[in-house]
């Protein structure tokens, strides 16, 4: 007895040219990953999906609303934005555009949205994997198509808007570092590291939006005294080092 699914694997994409690679001759590539829109000079905006892999995909693209609430990234379903096509095929060695325009009037603060390009089921385009259902009748399995999707930042900013980053550091066990954007622009935090002493603390990449809160355990750094230093790169590709004693603003 077999039973066909289909599983979804979510990519988180923050910056830079994106590609991957996977089982059964998958490989997909995005080019831009971040889309920006200086909503001063244009609404539109495009990336461009590459299929280098060897079979055909077909993907939908859903666009979303993005808040933060804490660390939790918050998507609802949103028209602000549009994405065209909605629905393609790509063959091998293909590439698609994919058209983003903005719908709803920008104001003084950035509006933050996320492009998710999910991979729907085409004969012979999806890696298989056969599991063993749990409860079934002896020797029943599960046929799972491994599907994938890539979630892509969009930002629309009117050229002024600007960042701004206080970071609060709170002692204890673990000590916290709370960053805070009062500003009117996100910022990222791409190959984070945390010095302090001779330790030191990475963290995945993320974005810190605007009117966002932070907060990093330090659960490796509270053994041992002293300033933190930050190095990071920022939404502007710029590499940035900072040093922090209690509390401090970002320049």
């Amino acid at each position: 007895m077999r039973a066909a699914f289909t599983l979804g694997r979510m990519l988180i994409i923050l910056g830079g040219l994106f590609s991957l690679s996977c089982a059964q001759a998958q490989s997909f590539s995005f080019s831009p990953t971040v889309l920006n829109l200086n909503t001063d000079q244009t609404l539109t905006t495009q990336t461009t999906l590459y299929n280098v892999g060897s079979t055909p995909a077909r993907f939908k693209v859903e666009t979303f609303g993005w808040q933060m609430k804490g660390s939790e990234r918050v998507l609802t379903p949103t028209q602000d934005i549009i994405a065209n096509p909605s629905e393609f095929t790509v063959q091998p060695g293909g590439r698609q555009v994919i058209r983003v325009g903005l719908r709803k009037k920008p104001g003084t603060q950035e509006l933050t949205y996320r492009l998710i390009v999910r991979q729907l089921e085409l004969p012979g385009s999806m890696p298989q994997e056969t599991v063993p259902v749990t409860g079934g009748p002896a020797g029943a399995t599960a046929q799972i198509s491994i599907g994938l999707a890539f979630s892509l930042p969009v930002y629309a900013a009117p050229g002024a808007a600007q960042a701004k980053v206080s970071y609060a550091l709170q002692p204890g066990s673990p000590a916290v570092l709370t960053l805070t954007n009062a500003g009117t622009r996100h910022e990222t935090y791409s190959d984070l590291v945390i010095t302090r002493g001779d330790r030191q603390q990475e963290w995945p990449s993320f974005a810190l939006l605007a009117g966002a809160t932070q907060q990093l355990d330090l659960t490796e750094l509270t053994s041992v005294s002293g300033p933190l230093t930050l190095t990071f790169v920022n939404a502007a590709g710029q590499p940035i080092r900072l040093v922090i004693n209690s509390s401090t603003e970002a320049p």
